[in-house]
């Protein structure tokens, strides 16, 4: 069971870490759109890490 979710957390770390870089992309003249996208990955960062705290308790 562990191991399943082991994949799931580090899956959701590094899609929400590389896609959540994308609001930087704004400020060198990509199309808006990525302010909104970076910003929405970017909050969604913690949930891996908040989801390891709630399995070690």
């Amino acid at each position: 069971v562990v191991e399943k979710w082991l994949y799931v957390i580090v899956g959701l770390a590094l899609f929400s870490g590389i896609l959540g870089t994308g609001h930087h992309f704004y400020w060198i003249g990509a199309p808006g759109y990525w302010q909104w996208i970076g910003s929405l990955f970017s909050t969604l960062e913690v949930a891996p890490f908040f989801t390891m705290v709630i399995f070690t308790v």
